[in-house]
C-alpha cells in the first residue's frame, strides 16, 4: 500500500467531493455554484435544501412552473438548455457555508466549455463561485460571464425580488 503524503489535504476532516454536472451538448447556459451543501451532498441532488431559492429563480427566469421531483428538475434544466455544475470538484468545508471553503480543487471548466459548442453564458450563483472561477480558470473569452446573487438562505441581505430581477439576465439566453 503506498504511503500517503502528510500534506495531502484530502485526508483531513471536512474534505468533500462535489456532484457530476447536469448537462448535454445543447446547453447554452452553465450555472456554476461553489460546492453543494451538506443536505445536497447527502441526497446527491443539487440545491436540495428547500430554503435555497435556486429552483424558484429558474422558474421565474423561464416563466414555467418547477417540477417537484429531482429527476424532473434535471429534465427541466436540459429542456431549457441550462447546465449545472460547481467550480469546486472537491474542497475542505465543514458545514454548508461557502465562507468556510479551503483547499479547493476546481472542476475542469475549460474542458466543459470546449465540449459544449453552444455555450454562450456562465452564470455564477454567488460571489464565491465567481471569485474561485477567476482564481482557478483562465482562457475563457468567448463566453459571457454573469454575476448573480447567491440563492443560498445564508444570503439574506438581498431581497427575493432583487434576486429574481438579477437572475432574469439569463432569460435572453434560453
Amino acid at each position: 500500500m503506498p504511503l500517503i503524503p502528510v500534506d495531502d489535504t484530502r485526508n483531513r476532516e471536512g474534505w468533500v467531493e462535489g456532484l457530476l454536472p447536469i448537462e448535454d451538448k445543447e446547453s447554452r447556459i452553465l450555472i456554476l455554484g461553489t460546492m453543494p451543501g451538506v443536505e445536497s451532498l447527502i441526497r446527491q441532488a443539487y440545491y436540495a435544501n428547500p430554503r435555497n431559492l435556486f429552483w424558484k429563480m429558474l422558474s421565474e427566469v423561464t416563466g414555467k412552473p418547477m417540477p417537484d421531483t429531482y429527476e424532473d428538475k434535471k429534465e427541466f434544466l436540459l429542456r431549457n438548455k441550462i447546465a449545472l455544475w460547481d467550480i469546486c470538484r472537491s474542497c475542505i468545508r465543514n458545514g454548508s457555508l461557502d465562507s468556510t471553503i479551503s483547499n479547493e480543487m476546481p472542476n475542469d471548466i475549460n474542458r466543459f466549455v470546449e465540449e459544449h459548442p453552444h455555450l454562450k453564458v456562465i452564470g455564477f450563483n454567488g460571489k464565491t463561485s465567481e471569485r474561485l472561477f477567476r482564481k482557478h480558470i483562465e482562457g475563457i473569452t468567448h463566453v459571457e460571464l454573469i454575476s448573480l446573487p447567491s440563492t443560498s438562505p445564508a444570503n439574506a441581505s438581498i431581497s427575493q425580488e432583487k434576486k429574481v430581477e438579477a437572475w432574469k439576465k439569463l432569460k435572453d439566453h434560453i
